[in-house]
């Protein structure tokens, strides 16, 4: 997501600025830093040295000392555009996605060619849910690169939630076409297809992104989704196992993971894999229901005040999932709970 600046002639400084290009491009940032660093020393205005520099302190962590090399680099050269973007960079890493935003508009005000502001503007806008902004983003970019794979996969992503299912398949599917190793729209495709009740094509996509990815933790929940969706429940389980193998803190993995293990009558099990989710997350009525599920299963009580909770909402189908379940238990002789 950064804009980096590299020299041609050969002044002293911009021969530190290119051997610094060269280390950075090779993984040595503090190498690459130590350049940028001897470049600023023959010329302490050098716009190129100070956003390269920042661009490495950005990524060593050091944000503050990042955003005053990229702002000394527009104060220098107001009309260049990689600072601005580099700077917006840093803000959206303060989660200030606002002044993010904006300063990617500049950047992209200075030059409409910048690919890297473009893409940037587009990955803000989807952090935000706005996805008509997001999508003009990268619609914008691929009138520039038509054929760039993971744009067009990421551009059908936020078509998607807009309900453009067609044109984000169409998108999609150029994209397989153009970089069919791109496990990424592979899983969209899987993910469409479930939307629209293709199972058969799903579980193909989805499957197909997991080869090429194993480590894809979207595809394989997804896939873990279709399966129970399907009645394959073992099957669906193997595939929360792998993933949380990879990912343990995958949330949803996690509460997908309790439900199968509850139908499978492992209570303890499922207990255990919605406890750190429930911690984190207390007011989610699908969580709470879920804990609760696990609680009665293992015989707590707590379970049993946790589903009467439930009851009391208004958010369903969970409040009527509990309020059966309390009814059930009231039927049972020998069995109820406490008031």
């Amino acid at each position: 997501m950064n804009n980096q600046d590299t020299a041609q002639d050969q002044s002293p400084a911009l021969k530190h600025i290119n051997r610094g290009a060269i280390l950075h491009v090779n993984g040595d940032l503090e190498g690459a830093r130590e350049q940028y660093e001897r470049a600023l020393e023959y010329e302490p205005k050098n716009a190129t040295a100070l956003n390269n520099l920042g661009y490495v302190l950005a990524q060593q962590g050091k944000i503050t000392d990042a955003m005053h090399c990229y702002q000394q680099a527009i104060d220098i050269a107001p009309d260049r555009s990689s600072p601005y973007s580099n700077l917006g960079n840093a803000y959206a890493m303060l989660d200030d996605y606002e002044t993010a935003i904006r300063l990617q508009q500049e950047a992209i005000e200075r030059d409409p060619q910048n690919l890297t502001a473009l893409n940037n503007l587009g990955q803000l806008y989807m952090l935000r849910h706005q996805y008509p902004e997001a999508a003009d983003a990268w619609r914008r970019y691929l009138a520039i690169e038509p054929d760039n794979a993971r744009i067009l996969t990421q551009l059908a992503t936020v078509l998607a939630p807009q309900k453009q299912m067609d044109d984000a398949m169409q998108l999609l599917q150029r994209a397989v076409r153009i970089a069919p190793d791109n496990a990424h729209a592979w899983a969209q495709i899987g993910v469409l297809h479930f939307t629209n009740n293709d199972l058969g094509f799903a579980m193909e996509a989805l499957n197909r992104a997991v080869s090429l990815d194993p480590n894809h933790a979207d595809a394989r929940h997804q896939l873990a989704v279709v399966l129970t969706t399907r009645g394959d429940r073992q099957a669906a389980w193997e595939q929360i196992k792998t993933l949380l193998a990879l990912q343990p803190d995958h949330r949803s993995a996690r509460v997908d993971g309790a439900v199968l293990r509850l139908a499978q009558g492992h209570p303890r099990e499922a207990l255990d894999l919605i406890t750190p989710v429930y911690e984190e997350q207390p007011e989610d009525v699908r969580v709470r229901y879920y804990m609760a599920s696990a609680l009665c299963g293992v015989d707590d009580p707590q379970g049993m005040r946790m589903m009467r909770g439930v009851a009391d909402t208004s958010v369903e189908p969970f409040k009527g999932w509990a309020t059966r379940y309390l009814q059930n238990e009231l039927r049972t002789p020998g069995k109820g709970y406490d008031a």
